[in-house]
C-alpha cells in the first residue's frame, strides 16, 4: 500500500498495487506535506468520541435481541387458504328442469321473481295425452250403464230360473200323482186278471172276459210305464231349461266382471295420462327466487332434463370451500376461525367476513375436500351477502412461532427426495 499526497489539493489518495515491483518511478513525498498530514491526524484523534460507536452498538444489540425475542416467542397464526369458495343458501338451489320433452305453450320464467311452491313456471304442449285421457274417460263413463243393463238381465234370468224351477216342481208333482194313479189302475187290472184266470179255469166265465181283462191289465201297465217316462222327460226338460238359464246368468256375470276389469284398466290409464299431462307442467319444487333463467320463447322445443333455471330457497347463507386433502386432513376442524374475502368487494375497503368452520368432509371428491363454514356478518358486511358470491377463505389452523415455522420449512426442504442426475456421455 503506497500513500501519495496530492500537493495542490492536499488530499490523501490510497492506491492498491498488486506488487511493489510494478512501480517504475519512485515517488517522493515533500517534507511539508508530511507535516500537514500528521497535524490533521492529530486533530482527528483529538476530536474522536466513542459515544456514537457505543450508541450504535447498543442499538444494534437491542434490535438483535428484540428480533430474537420475536423469532423465539412471538405467536404467529397459520392459515390455510382456498380460492375455491363461494356463498350459498343452506338449502341447495333447485334446478328448473322438465321431465319430458315438449313445445312451450306458456312461460313465467322471470329473473328475480319470487315463486311459491307448486307454482307453474312453464307449460308444455300435451295435446295427444289430453285426447287419450278424454277417450279413456268417455269409455269409462259408458261402463256403468252397460253394467246396469247386465245386472238387470241377470236379475231377469234369475227370476226366470225361479219360475222354471217352480214349474218343474209343479209338473213333477202332477206327474207323480198321475204316475200313482196309473200304478193304481195297473194293480187293479192285474188283480182282476188274476181272479178272472181262476174263474176261467172253472169255466165259470166266458173266454172273452178273460181276454178283455188281460188287455186291460196290459194297457194299465203300459200307461204306468208311459207316465214314468213322461215324468222323467218332464224333469229332464225342466233341468235343461234351468241349467241353460243358469249358464246364461254365469255368462252375464262374467261379462259384468270383464266390465269391472275394463273399468279398472281405464281408471289406471286415465291416472297414468293425468300423470303424463302433469309432467308437461314445470312447477316450482320449493318456494324461492329465480336466481337464473334460460332464454325461452313460446313455441320453442325443450329437451327432457334441460336446466331452464334455478330456484334459490330462502334460508341462511353458508360458505362452501374446496381445499386440497393435504391442507384439510388433520389440520382443519369444526369450530376454527376463518375469514372470507369476497372477490366483488375490495377487502381493503369492506374488510373480510368472519366465519367459523361448521363441518368438514371426510371423503375426497374431485381431488378436493369440502369444508362448510358459517358466516358471522357485521354491520359493514351484512348488506353484501348474497347467494353465489365467490371469494377466498382463510382458515386459522394453529398458533406457532417464527422459529418453529423456520424449522418446519427447513425440515420440509431436507425431507425432499434427492433428484437423481444421470450424466450422459457424449
Amino acid at each position: 500500500r503506497i500513500t501519495v499526497w496530492d500537493l495542490p489539493g492536499f488530499e490523501l489518495i490510497t492506491r492498491q498495487r498488486r506488487s511493489i515491483s510494478s512501480i517504475s518511478t519512485p515517488i517522493r513525498t515533500p517534507p511539508h506535506a508530511m507535516a500537514i498530514a500528521f497535524s490533521r491526524t492529530t486533530r482527528a484523534l483529538a476530536l474522536d468520541n466513542p459515544t456514537g460507536a457505543r450508541l450504535s452498538w447498543l442499538l444494534a444489540t437491542l434490535g438483535l435481541g428484540g428480533w430474537l425475542a420475536w423469532f423465539l416467542c412471538a405467536e404467529v397464526t397459520l392459515y390455510e387458504v382456498s380460492s375455491q369458495a363461494h356463498l350459498e343458501v343452506a338449502g341447495a338451489a333447485h334446478p328448473v328442469s322438465p321431465a319430458v320433452a315438449g313445445r312451450v305453450l306458456v312461460t313465467r320464467l322471470q329473473l328475480g321473481q319470487t315463486m311459491a311452491a307448486g307454482a307453474v313456471l312453464v307449460e308444455l304442449e300435451a295435446t295427444t295425452e289430453r285426447l287419450r285421457l278424454r277417450e279413456a274417460q268417455a269409455e269409462l263413463a259408458a261402463i256403468p250403464a252397460q253394467k246396469t243393463a247386465l245386472e238387470r238381465e241377470i236379475a231377469a234370468q234369475g227370476e226366470a230360473i225361479a219360475q222354471d224351477q217352480i214349474a218343474v216342481d209343479r209338473g213333477s208333482a202332477a206327474m207323480q200323482d198321475h204316475l200313482l194313479e196309473a200304478a193304481a189302475s195297473a194293480r187293479y187290472a192285474q188283480e182282476r186278471l188274476q181272479r178272472l184266470v181262476i174263474l176261467a179255469k172253472d169255466h165259470r166265465i166266458p173266454e172273452i172276459d178273460l181276454m178283455s181283462a188281460r188287455a186291460d191289465a196290459e194297457r194299465a201297465s203300459a200307461a204306468t210305464s208311459a207316465a214314468s217316462q213322461e215324468a222323467r222327460q218332464l224333469l229332464a226338460d225342466g233341468g235343461t231349461r234351468v241349467g241353460a238359464r243358469r249358464a246364461s246368468v254365469e255368462a252375464l256375470r262374467r261379462e259384468a266382471a270383464a266390465l269391472d276389469g275394463r273399468a279398472n284398466t281405464l281408471q289406471l290409464t286415465a291416472a297414468r295420462l293425468e300423470v303424463a299431462i302433469e309432467q308437461h307442467y314445470i312447477r316450482a319444487s320449493i318456494a324461492g327466487t329465480l336466481g337464473d333463467v334460460a332464454r325461452l320463447e313460446v313455441g320453442s322445443m325443450v329437451a327432457a332434463g334441460a336446466v331452464l333455471g334455478h330456484l334459490v330457497p330462502r334460508g341462511e347463507l353458508r360458505i362452501v370451500a374446496e381445499f386440497p386433502p393435504a391442507a384439510v386432513l388433520g389440520r382443519i376442524a369444526v369450530g376454527q376461525h376463518a375469514k372470507l374475502r369476497l372477490e366483488g368487494f375490495p377487502w381493503a375497503q369492506y374488510g373480510a367476513l368472519n366465519a367459523r368452520v361448521t363441518s368438514v368432509a371426510t371423503e375426497i371428491r374431485d381431488l378436493t375436500i369440502r369444508v362448510e363454514l358459517a358466516p358471522i356478518p357485521d354491520a359493514r358486511t351484512a348488506p353484501l351477502l348474497q347467494h353465489g358470491l365467490p371469494g377466498a377463505v382463510e382458515v386459522a389452523i394453529e398458533l406457532t412461532t417464527p422459529a418453529l415455522i423456520s424449522l418446519r420449512v427447513a425440515g420440509q426442504w431436507f425431507a425432499q427426495p434427492a433428484v437423481a442426475i444421470t450424466r450422459v456421455s457424449p
